[in-house]
């Protein structure tokens, strides 16, 4: 009993961050206007990723895991997809299979931006931390090769980089998202 009191506390008193619910009723923001500029901008250089296209959204089709074996992804009723933007803000977005959905940041999409250190790359987003839906930061360290992204998730309970990974495809950005622009 003690041990699951213990385990309670541990889970529920994670770092969290103030949200503001985007018209999409799912999808939360920080409410703090400048909480990117606060925790990522005064401390990285943000930009995107050598190498990416900004015309292209990324969308999972892939996963490798702790052995190295490559799982495709057989579920398409929704996806996960990243768009970069150029002042080095980032979007991810959970669409349908065919990801022909709407990719306006202001409705919809968890914010996130793209920076450097030490000479990688990484995404720090703001996403759910639990199955509780408890909003935080997450870091994933992100390699571009040709049209792929390759996404390694930061596990604060060994504080590393996992070994496996989440795989991305570029694909063409529809002519409607282009018009959207992150501005946090």
């Amino acid at each position: 009993m003690v041990r699951a009191l213990i385990l309670f506390f541990i889970i529920t008193s994670c770092s969290t961050v103030d949200t503001r619910l985007l018209a999409d009723g799912v999808t939360k923001v920080p409410q703090e206007k400048n909480y990117f500029d606060e925790n990522f901008r005064k401390r990285f250089k943000v930009k995107p990723p050598q190498g990416v296209d900004l015309k292209s959204v990324y969308v999972q089709e892939y996963y490798q895991d702790y052995d190295g074996k490559l799982w495709k992804r057989e579920i398409d009723e929704f996806k996960s997809c990243i768009r970069f933007y150029g002042n080095g803000n980032v979007n991810i977005f959970i669409v349908p299979g065919d990801y022909t959905g709407d990719l306006d940041p202001k409705i919809s999409g968890y914010r996130g931006v793209s920076y450097t250190e030490k000479g990688d790359f990484f995404i720090g987003v703001i996403s759910p931390i639990n199955p509780w839906y408890k909003m935080g930061k997450k870091t994933n360290k992100i390699k571009v090769v040709a049209d792929t992204l390759f996404v390694h998730s930061y596990n604060k309970a060994i504080r590393k980089f996992e070994k496996s990974k989440h795989i991305y495809l570029r694909k063409p950005l529809l002519e409607k998202n282009l018009q959207y622009q992150a501005d946090w």
